[in-house]
């Protein structure tokens, strides 16, 4: 219907309402128990009773595709009717953010505009209607923080890397969490043959001693440019700037770029090496 389509509050409102109430009528029979597959045989065998098509896992896997490449594969517990993804949970301590981004990812991969995220590990249901709309391509870009150390040579691969972020956000758009951007990004420099690290490491210093290696969730490129990619977030963040210039003080890195694919727009900002 119409009216259910144009108001995000009320997208499927009957269907959604009606499957809630089947969550509760499995909660009330059998408790709160830990694992999530009671609830979910449980939630097949109510839908069968009342006639509701669906898929559930593990038939309802479906591959990111890109460029012609498996990137990986996502399985939602429930495609209800072809229209609704229902992602079920069974968590005493209650939901965490990952579950919604994962509901996230599959509606944008599905391109359903509702998903429904239910715990069943508590006194109580709890569920959380999630409304996804795709975002028009909107892209903001910052490097005033690195144009006056630009060099000669750094210039095109710091453009290099530019540009593959503004690829996969033009073929793909937002919505996605960050581990997924990742993932076409390496794509994207593989294809323009530039040399990265994928998983680098640091071993920081303090006093003159070394400390425990750490991780670097940044993508090294060339040796020379850093790209963080986040996702899901409102905007970059002064933490995102600060776990990048941590990188560039322990990597041979000269300049690093944080490519934000938020809810509504892709954010580019340049990063500078922090003042010794």
């Amino acid at each position: 219907m119409k009216e259910e389509e144009d108001n995000q509050d009320l997208i499927y409102p009957a269907l959604s309402y009606q499957l809630v109430g089947g969550l509760y009528e499995i909660h009330n029979k059998i408790g709160p128990l830990p694992r999530e597959q009671t609830h979910q045989e449980g939630f097949s065998r109510w839908l069968t009773k009342e006639n509701i098509s669906f898929v559930e896992k593990p038939r309802s896997k479906r591959p990111i595709v890109y460029k012609g490449r498996k990137v990986m594969t996502l399985e939602p517990d429930f495609d209800i009717e072809g229209k609704i993804i229902l992602e079920l949970k069974s968590r005493r301590e209650g939901f965490v953010p990952a579950d919604k981004t994962q509901t996230l990812n599959y509606c944008k991969l599905w391109d359903y505009r509702l998903g429904i995220l239910v715990n069943m590990g508590q006194n109580d249901v709890m569920q959380e209607r999630l409304p996804f709309s795709p975002a028009p391509h909107h892209v903001e870009q910052d490097y005033s923080y690195i144009k006056d150390i630009m060099t000669d040579s750094l210039r095109p691969i710091t453009a290099e890397c530019r540009q593959s972020l503004l690829t996969v956000h033009k073929q793909v758009g937002v919505g996605y969490t960050a581990n997924v951007y990742r993932e076409l990004l390496l794509i994207e420099l593989a294809d323009r043959g530039l040399a990265y690290q994928a998983e680098a490491s640091i071993t920081p210093t303090y006093e003159g001693v070394h400390l425990a290696r750490s991780s670097v969730t940044s993508v090294l490129v060339e040796n020379r440019v850093l790209v963080e990619v986040t996702a899901l977030n409102d905007q970059v963040t002064a933490a995102d700037v600060r776990v990048v210039q941590t990188y560039l003080k322990f990597t041979p890195a000269e300049v690093g770029l944080i490519g934000c694919f938020s809810r509504n727009s892709l954010q580019i900002q340049g990063v500078r090496p922090p003042k010794e």
